[in-house]
């Protein structure tokens, strides 16, 4: 069985938001959306993260719960990680580009004197 909290899909994500926002739904409400549920359904169900009641209705789990908050929590980390590496970028572009003026301008200045 594969990790869930590290190796779930963006399809599974979004299949367990729209089970979660849509509880007691089937496979067949969303069929004409996505033609390939049934085999996120399959998967999620083997991972425990949703249920599927005799009659076919789709719920979501508590380890399905936690699945999307681990998710949204790895996606917000990833987005701090990415806005962060930006940031170190433009300080230290800033800084060079503050160097090269200095010794281009100290450049000038004894070439002239």
């Amino acid at each position: 069985m594969k990790n869930i909290f590290e190796n779930i899909t963006n399809d599974e994500i979004e299949t367990l938001k729209w089970i979660l926002y849509n509880p007691n739904a089937t496979p067949a409400d969303r069929f004409f959306d996505d033609p390939t549920i049934d085999g996120r359904v399959e998967e999620l169900e083997s991972n425990r993260l949703i249920t599927i009641s005799p009659e076919g209705e789709l719920n979501i789990t508590e380890l399905g719960r936690a699945a999307l908050k681990e998710y949204d929590h790895q996606k917000l980390s990833s987005r701090k990680h990415l806005i962060w590496s930006i940031v170190q970028f433009i300080i230290t572009t800033g800084i060079s580009l503050a160097a090269l003026i200095v010794s281009i301008v100290a450049l000038i200045q004894s070439s002239q004197g």
